[in-house]
């Protein structure tokens, strides 16, 4: 990827990890940021709990849930942006419903 953002929509309060380490630099995710990186750069996500004491138990509540998004960006040459097929992403009935 030519770019990499990565943004956190919710960070539960009581996170425990889960920091993006970029080029041996850590992130802490914090709520409402965008961190915006080299694509070709090394990174990875340290893993987390939430309320850890010892195991980290799945909670499906919904104000437990980190919530992130990842937009990789490239850099297409006109030959090959020529040759890709059109297409067109459209929600799913169940997705549909879930939107505001």
């Amino acid at each position: 990827a030519y770019s990499v953002s990565v943004g956190y929509l919710q960070v539960p309060q009581g996170l425990d990890g889960g920091e993006l380490v970029v080029a041996g630099r850590s992130h802490a995710p914090r709520e409402g940021s965008v961190l915006v990186f080299r694509g070709d750069q090394s990174h990875r996500v340290k893993a987390f709990c939430l309320n850890n004491e010892g195991d980290c138990a799945v909670d499906q509540t919904p104000e437990t849930k980190r919530i992130s998004f990842v937009l990789e960006q490239y850099r297409v040459v006109p030959e090959k942006l020529r040759r890709t097929p059109l297409f067109i992403i459209a929600p799913t009935a169940t997705e549909q419903a879930l939107l505001p």
